[in-house]
């Protein structure tokens, strides 16, 4: 594969994830409680910087050290998140945030592997790892919107009225 569809397949990558990544956090923010909100405004906050940074300046794209930035920032919100609101999905989003700054780590440390199948394998892992993210701040959401359903039914039942499965 020349350098031509390489680019090509780059720019459609970061078009589509872009696009998923606004969409998992508007949704996560309309439908999510509060911790859920705070971890969408962290994640979408921290990829829509980097993508705005990219944008700004090309050359940034190939430094890791601003993308590691990012990586710790929305691990420390989703850490603040997991403490103050106990949100088991927004948990698991933080494990895959660690994963993915430990991913961008060996890639900084492995710079003779930059253009290897090492770099290209760091990078598939990197992109699944955002779609993983993605997926928990939407289980967040609708585990939140599904939480006061529940807490009705059990309150009817100790009250014991029977009402209709939501």
């Amino acid at each position: 594969m020349g350098a031509p569809e390489f680019f090509l397949i780059n720019v459609i990558t970061y078009v589509v994830q872009t696009a998923a990544a606004a969409g998992a956090c508007l949704f996560a923010w309309s439908k999510g409680g509060p911790g859920t909100r705070i971890a969408a405004l962290a994640f979408g906050g921290g990829w829509f910087g980097w993508v705005i940074v990219v944008l700004a300046a090309p050359s940034l794209n190939d430094e890791l050290f601003p993308a590691l930035t990012w990586d710790l920032f929305v691990a420390l919100a989703f850490l603040y998140v997991v403490i103050r609101f106990g949100s088991p999905w927004i948990g698991a989003a933080m494990i895959a945030q660690g994963f993915q700054l430990g991913f961008r780590a060996l890639d900084v440390i492995l710079p003779e592997a930059r253009h290897s199948i090492v770099h290209l394998s760091l990078v598939v892992a990197i992109n699944s790892l955002n779609l993983v993210m993605m997926a928990m701040l939407v289980g967040a959401a609708l585990a939140e919107k599904r939480q006061p359903s529940r807490a009705r039914r059990a309150q009817a039942s100790r009250a014991g009225e029977e009402l209709p499965a939501s």
